[in-house]
């Protein structure tokens, strides 16, 4: 038999409701918002009208929470809501909420099942070139957004939950695996996951500051040198996979590291690493003995250890 109380309602204005039973009186609903510190890991179910503003009138209610949360600068963003909502555009619908999980299928192990990503929804605008998704909707990240625009959006929990691999050395790593349904919150996930999201770059002040710089190098954009994702890989890793292929690999022939690492990357995880690389590339690219019987998974972590190791010699 199940005891357990229904999930606590969190409404506008904001009110956390709890539900209060007696043994001769029908349930009754208790605002338990000056106490909302005690319940962070209680189940929660969001009102269909709630918005941002409100969870921030929640930690204003309950100055523990401001306690708690201090490192994700609760109180200074408290303070920015404090002055007010500012216009958003149109085009703005809500913020949505959603799990997204990460399984390691090597390691057989999940991760990150308790941190929601935090997106803004809005109808797409065909002259900003933002490509919408299936559902017709563009959505974007609330990191470095200014928070008042967002505080009269509706908070959305969306129950799909797009599970991706998490095992880096596989060439599926980042790639969506499938997708579950749980609709499972806790008042600590939802306050934890919009804090962190809205201070990823700092306070509202240094958000500021950085959005200034961002905007002044647009303006400069046209005197940056055009550089293609080879140049860029090889200027800031091209010593670490070099050093990596020395310790691999007792020839590669006249092909440079960088080629190397991407015919790496594509090798299927569970072929043969040495094969594969014979009929890609010829005979010219030879591994030490140690590695010849390595999958393409395994090969791919020795080769990213190897370049790890050289990183942190220097």
């Amino acid at each position: 038999m199940n005891f357990s109380l229904p999930a606590l309602t969190l409404h506008p204005g904001p009110r956390l409701l709890r539900p209060a039973r007696s043994d001769d009186s029908p349930p009754d609903d208790e605002d338990v918002g000056a106490r909302a510190v005690e319940f962070l890991f209680e189940p929660l179910e969001l009102a269909p009208d709630l918005r941002l503003r409100d969870l921030f009138g929640l930690l204003g209610q309950c100055p523990a929470l401001l306690t708690v949360y201090r490192r994700f600068y609760a109180e200074e963003l408290c303070a920015e809501a404090a002055l007010g909502p500012l216009p958003a555009s149109s085009k703005l619908l809500s913020i949505e909420l959603k799990q997204a999980w990460n399984y390691d299928s090597h390691a057989r192990a999940y991760s990150d099942v308790r941190r929601l990503q935090l997106s803004v929804v809005r109808e797409p605008d065909h002259d900003d070139g933002c490509p919408p998704d299936a559902d017709g909707l563009v959505r974007y990240s609330l990191a470095g957004s200014s928070l008042r625009p967002l505080l009269d959006l509706p908070l959305r929990l969306k129950s799909e939950v797009d599970i991706h691999e998490a095992d880096r050395y596989s060439t599926r790593s980042g790639q969506r695996l499938r997708t579950v349904r749980c609709s499972e919150l806790t008042l600590g996930d939802l306050l934890q996951s919009v804090l962190w999201e809205l201070t990823w770059f700092g306070p509202p002040a240094t958000i500021r500051e950085f959005v200034e710089e961002m905007a002044e190098g647009t303006d400069e954009a046209e005197s940056w040198r055009e550089m293609d994702a080879d140049e860029f890989m090889d200027q800031f890793f091209g010593d670490d996979e070099r050093r990596a292929c020395e310790l691999l690999f007792e020839s590669i022939g006249t092909l440079s590291a960088r080629k190397i690492t991407n015919v790496l990357d594509r090798i299927p995880d569970r072929c043969n690493g040495r094969q594969w690389l014979a009929r890609n590339l010829g005979k010219q690219v030879q591994l030490r003995p140690a590695f010849r019987r390595l999958n393409g998974r395994d090969l791919r972590q020795a080769f990213g250890e190897a370049r790890s190791a050289g990183r942190s010699a220097t």
